[in-house]
């Protein structure tokens, strides 16, 4: 069973860290934020900034595989042969469509996650 946090019960995972408060209940980053606020205290601007490194990578990687399949699909797709038209160019056209479409997939999914471990 998932360990919630025990004020609003959002699930413990890996965009949602654990803090103890001092009383010993175990509580998420927000609900740490609101207690500290109520209590007087701030929390440290290394503990405010989580998840900030791992927003960058991966709307870097979002970009960058985004990038990578588009061209490599569009290199694929465009291939033809002196011939006219065979089993194998057919193949690699398709192929080639389908990384384009991989890459319009997974790149706005990566951005898609960063943004939802954004703090508010």
């Amino acid at each position: 069973m998932a360990e919630k946090c025990e004020i609003c019960g959002k699930k413990f995972g890996i965009f949602v860290e654990k803090h103890k408060l001092d009383d010993g209940r175990v509580v998420c980053y927000e609900c740490l934020d609101k207690y500290r606020k109520e209590q007087g205290k701030d929390l440290p601007d290394v503990v405010k900034n989580y998840g900030v490194g791992m927003q960058l990578v991966l709307f870097i990687a979002g970009f960058l595989s985004s990038f990578v399949c588009i061209i490599a699909g569009l290199d694929m797709a465009s291939i033809q042969s002196v011939a006219g038209n065979t089993v194998a160019e057919a193949y690699y056209n398709s192929v080639g469509v389908f990384v384009i479409g991989i890459g319009l997939f997974v790149g706005p999914l990566l951005w898609g996650i960063a943004y939802s471990i954004r703090k508010k």
